[in-house]
């Protein structure tokens, strides 16, 4: 690594970080998006500088806690993965992740995850990878014709009295034949009692991995997001539990006719399917030409079942193509590398397009 250098944003931040970032990323990137992202999130940020003293790469950590039935686990999402192209070939991506893993040990952080198309890098740094199990769900609703040709005009039509038939009979379903007193409602607020409903996920399954969603975690990825704007959906039983809930997202921006289904969890199917047809029913009702997406790990049979309940109304899934890794950094290596037993879904993701 000769005449390269690789600096600590907390300790010696550089305003060119920025602009490396900006010109790498398709969002853009400020001063604001790292106070989010890492300052204020208590994370950290590597750099590295050629022999210029011009930024050429950078390399995150932002600390997350997965909850299990047993513990907390400290752990740090990898994240801000970019080297300039100047850089290849010379084994400083090692180098600055090394710096990464060695950070994370001091603060004693237990896991480094993240999503990544580049998995066989990851493996050569000693990552467990993950691929074809990261999938992608995408619901048109209200939309418009795409093409001009008589064809295009009636497949597009057959495709909506396909969505307009399934949507009915799903109502009927759920309406009539399963009036089970179930009472939806939408919010902008997010409700503490999501908090412990997740918490409550562990008495069914004891291996399971989850995000903990305390209160610092759901200031930082929902109230003061910079991107994203999300919106709640309850399922609440007569006796006013919590049964089920949906959290949506779209862009502060740009693209809000692309809406993502960033999270969603029911106790059972029956309170899951109705939970996503009041959803599908309540964007039906107030939005014309948007997307519905849904980004999921289909290692969990609960994911699985979402995918298979969209598709009923018209959703096509597709692979990712990305790849989920991580790095046990503990002595004594536990089960919590298993992915099939991590709820991953689209909160686990930065936060910037979801």
């Amino acid at each position: 690594m000769t005449d390269y250098s690789i600096k600590n944003m907390v300790l010696d931040e550089n305003p060119d970080v920025f602009k490396f970032l900006d010109k790498m990323l398709a969002y853009g990137y400020s001063k604001g998006i790292y106070d989010w992202e890492y300052l204020h999130n208590k994370g950290f940020l590597f750099y590295l500088l050629n022999p210029n003293n011009e930024v050429v790469g950078a390399q995150g950590m932002i600390p997350i806690k997965l909850r299990t039935a047993k513990e907390i686990l400290e752990t740090a999402k990898s994240e801000t993965s970019y080297l300039d192209s100047s850089t290849q070939g010379k084994g400083l991506f090692r180098e600055i992740y090394n710096y990464n893993i060695d950070e994370c040990k001091s603060q004693n952080i237990c896991t480094i995850w993240g999503f990544t198309a580049l998995g066989p890098l990851w493996k050569k740094l000693g990552f467990k990878v993950q691929n074809e199990c990261l999938f992608t769900s995408t619901l048109p609703i209200n939309t418009k014709q795409k093409g001009n040709g008589f064809l295009d005009s009636v497949k597009h039509q057959l495709k909506n009295m396909f969505r307009r038939v399934t949507f009915l009979k799903e109502g009927i379903k759920f309406n009539v034949v399963r009036n089970n007193n179930l009472d939806f409602v939408k919010s902008v607020e997010f409700n503490n009692k999501i908090t412990d409903f997740n918490r409550s996920l562990f008495l069914k399954a004891a291996n399971l991995v989850n995000i903990d969603y305390n209160q610092a975690y759901v200031d930082y990825r929902f109230i003061d997001n910079p991107f994203m704007v999300y919106e709640y959906y309850y399922l609440f039983n007569a006796d006013k539990d919590l049964v089920a809930y949906a959290i949506t997202s779209h862009s502060k921006n740009e693209d809000k006719f692309k809406y993502n289904l960033v999270d969603i969890k029911g106790n059972n199917r029956v309170q899951l399917e109705t939970l996503i047809h009041h959803l599908i029913s309540e964007l039906r009702c107030n939005h014309k030409g948007i997307e519905l997406n849904f980004f999921a790990s289909t290692l969990k049979p609960e994911n699985k079942a979402v995918f298979k309940q969209l598709k009923k109304y018209g959703a096509t899934s597709y692979d990712s193509e990305m790849f989920i890794v991580g790095l046990d950094l503990t002595e004594n290596k536990s089960q919590n590398m298993e992915f099939e037993n991590w709820y991953i879904n689209g909160v686990w993701t930065q936060g910037t397009t979801i």
